[in-house]
């Protein structure tokens, strides 16, 4: 059996930070990484990880992966802020930092809807872990503790632990507040999920 210790991949967004404080409430000890890949949102993202890893007095590492954005330039459209592959490093990456750590295990926001693109669906992750138990010789595990929620479901769960945390690819930073766009696919998906949380879906 593993021991009770991840490395959780943590962006700030709503996933990840519901994965963080769900490990919290099963008892694991939590280290937090975070990925500077060029992203727009990067300075949000970087203070609510610190945000969330000191809630718990937990640290957080950052993991600088500077060849996504040389590879993939600026990000101007919704299109444009998908990096291929993303999960597939950032998951591997994470679990090398695991095993430097000692940790036998790593965890990703994966919710119940999430098929849009294959390295982000449940087969790509047993994938992940056999490929990583193969490499190590020993128990290895990739934990989905979201793996029953909607999205909905999370942000109600956020809002009971006052947890806070970003989907807009754009957010800024301005007099110590965050500003969204409200515009973009992220921001739009998670004002649904918002609704459908408080029961005030638009359908």
């Amino acid at each position: 059996m593993s021991n009770k210790k991840a490395v959780v991949l943590l962006s700030g967004g709503a996933d990840s930070v519901a994965v963080y404080h769900k490990l919290k409430d099963e008892g694991y000890e939590c280290s937090g990484l975070f990925f500077e890949y060029g992203q727009p949102n990067q300075e949000v993202e970087r203070f609510l990880v610190e945000q969330t890893a000191q809630k718990f007095g937990e640290q957080f590492w950052v993991q600088k992966v500077d060849f996504l954005k040389q590879m993939r330039g600026e990000v101007q459209t919704d299109a444009q802020a998908f990096v291929p592959h993303r999960n597939t490093i950032f998951m591997l990456l994470a679990a090398n930092h695991a095993e430097s750590i000692g940790y036998e295990n790593i965890a990703i926001g994966y919710m119940k809807q999430d098929i849009a693109f294959f390295d982000n669906s449940i087969r790509h992750h047993e994938l992940i872990q056999t490929i990583v138990q193969s490499n190590i010789k020993h128990d290895f595990n990739v934990l989905l503790p979201l793996a029953n929620m909607m999205k909905s479901d999370v942000m109600k769960y956020l809002k009971e632990k006052n947890a806070q945390s970003v989907s807009c690819w754009t957010a800024k930073i301005v007099d110590d507040k965050i500003v969204i766009c409200g515009k973009c696919a992220n921001c739009r998906e998670r004002e649904l999920a918002e609704l459908e949380a408080e029961g005030k879906a638009p359908f």
